[in-house]
């Protein structure tokens, strides 16, 4: 395959990953130990945007353009409560809280609360998430 025949984000339709602005800084010194692995059991699930990958904490999550959102999308096609997962003992569903533009689940039009699978692809808006079981480093694992 060539580059010029490599599909790339845009020519897909979504976005590459939510573009976030950060001052540059430098440290020096000793780095310090990881954060304990108890910081991590608060978030047994995750979603992945583009780069950022967000914890989410057992029991509600909306997802939406609202501020009180745990998963916040700016977005016009974006209701500001568009969606909620559920995480419970370890399991998650999806649900569409009857948003305008829906939500997608491997391309399928959420109709009903739907359990999730590690990898699967979330279409909220314009924004493709995929959904992990874990967070933080190493949490994802490829076949």
């Amino acid at each position: 395959m060539t580059a010029s025949s490599t599909p790339t984000p845009a020519s897909s339709g979504w976005p590459a990953e939510p573009w976030t602005c950060r001052p540059a800084r430098s440290f020096c010194g000793e780095a310090g130990d990881a954060a304990p692995p108890s910081v991590c059991a608060a978030f047994p699930c995750s979603l992945v945007w583009g780069t950022r990958e967000i914890g989410l904490a057992e029991g509600e999550n909306l997802i939406g353009r609202a501020e009180d959102c745990a998963v916040r999308i700016d977005s016009g096609r974006v209701s500001r409560h568009h969606a909620r997962i559920v995480v419970t003992g370890g399991a998650a569903s999806i649900e569409d809280l009857g948003s305008k533009n829906g939500t997608l689940l491997g391309g399928r039009r959420v109709e009903e609360p739907t359990l999730l699978a590690d990898g699967d692809a979330v279409g909220v808006g314009t924004a493709l998430l995929f959904f992990r079981k874990g967070y933080g480093p190493g949490s994802t694992q490829t076949g």
